[in-house]
């Protein structure tokens, strides 16, 4: 598609684009570092509660603490989970409508600063879907990368980085709710 001159775009300065362009790059990096830091906690504290069910549960075993101590971590874990899973869930919708505004606004800074026509699909700028940046990046027929290089630099779609935070909840929500179940087999 070759980017024409948008009713968005006409009357907006052109400095207004190219800062409106790079205050939703900031934004989106800033975006990216909230997801990894929520993610290093949810990861850190389901890590915690794991092995603290486990003395718990021994403590139990052996009489010196009751059941509902041993219910209490596997309920915190769920609580847990499902408040991780809703906001990587969140996260990872801001993710996309971010990007969407980059990509607008990079059609609309491109047909305000180019003196001719150009192909906006040929600009690889941040924010665009990787699958679609992939494919210019990586042309037809051109030879294999090294092994190790394919084994330590790949990406699945269905677990990007952006869908980890959601993906690794749901797995440890799966966990604690197995757990809790045990556990009231158990007593």
């Amino acid at each position: 598609m070759t980017s024409t001159r948008t009713p968005a775009t006409v009357g907006v300065p052109k400095e207004l684009l190219l800062e409106d362009f790079k205050q939703q790059c900031t934004n989106l990096q800033g975006q990216y570092t909230r997801m990894h830091n929520r993610l290093q906690l949810l990861v850190g504290l389901n890590t915690a509660l794991l092995p603290t069910l486990g003395a718990v549960a021994l403590a139990s075993s052996k009489g010196d603490v009751g059941r509902l101590w041993l219910t209490l971590f596997p309920i915190t874990g769920l609580l847990l989970s499902a408040i991780g899973f809703l906001t990587g869930s969140t996260d990872r919708k801001l993710v996309t409508i971010y990007r969407d505004q980059l990509s607008w606004t990079a059609e609309c800074v491109l047909s305000a600063y180019a003196a001719e026509p150009f192909e906006y699909q040929l600009w690889l700028h941040i924010g665009r879907d990787p699958t679609k940046v992939d494919l210019y990046l990586t042309p037809p027929g051109q030879a294999k990368r090294p092994l190790w290089d394919r084994m330590t630099s790949w990406r699945w779609a269905p677990l990007s980085v952006t869908r980890l935070p959601a993906t690794l909840s749901l797995a440890f929500l799966v966990i604690w709710l197995v757990l809790l179940i045990l556990v009231l087999q158990l007593h």
